[in-house]
């Protein structure tokens, strides 16, 4: 029941975004279709894959807000390349490590 609602879903989106102007009208079925069977599993339930498609929604978010936090502070830095590399290579190393503890 989840997967054909999902496509149902995906049939209206799809009908709606095509009237839209740009940007909206770029709307991909089958990225969508493709989206939803990477988060379903055997036996999802339809919960579980709203809860699932939210997490990696914020998921997304913050990575994009991130990376704009991340420009804005490399544009104040300067453009000395030992600065920005050691800025870099600070970032990546509290990644790292931030994405092994959680």
């Amino acid at each position: 029941v989840p997967l054909g609602l999902a496509v149902a879903f995906c049939m209206v989106l799809s009908t709606i975004s095509s009237t839209l102007p740009p940007p909206w009208n770029s709307f991909q079925p089958s990225t969508f279709i493709v989206i939803v069977l990477l988060l379903m599993e055997p036996g999802t339930t339809l919960e579980r894959l709203l809860v699932k498609s939210s997490q990696r929604v914020i998921g997304q978010c913050m990575g994009c807000l991130l990376a704009v936090a991340i420009a804005l502070s490399l544009d104040h830095i300067g453009s000395d390349a030992v600065t920005l590399s050691s800025f870099c290579f600070a970032l990546f190393t509290i990644f790292a490590a931030l994405q092994s503890k959680h």
